[in-house]
């Protein structure tokens, strides 16, 4: 069973984003997955934060230099905390 992800430097963009903020929302089996420096955009984000609050499995998810807006990643914070 695949529990960690690396996608890091991987030209992701606004489209992939949206496609694995719905493999979150089903995900139970990734507990760490790494999506730095890709370009993910801003609708991305507001997605991902609806996926997160259904994901009981992840508890680590880098989105370092992915071009979040800064509503998306207040919107991540808020389901984490």
């Amino acid at each position: 069973t695949l529990t960690s992800l690396n996608l890091c430097w991987n030209n992701l963009g606004e489209s992939s984003g949206a496609a694995f903020a719905a493999v979150l929302k089903v995900n139970s089996s990734l507990t760490s997955i790494n999506l730095r420096s890709n370009k993910l955009g801003e609708s991305s984000g507001v997605a991902m934060a609806e996926a997160l609050k259904l994901n009981s499995t992840l508890t680590f998810l880098n989105l370092e230099q992915t071009y979040l807006a800064t509503n998306s990643l207040a919107a991540i914070q808020q389901v984490v905390s």
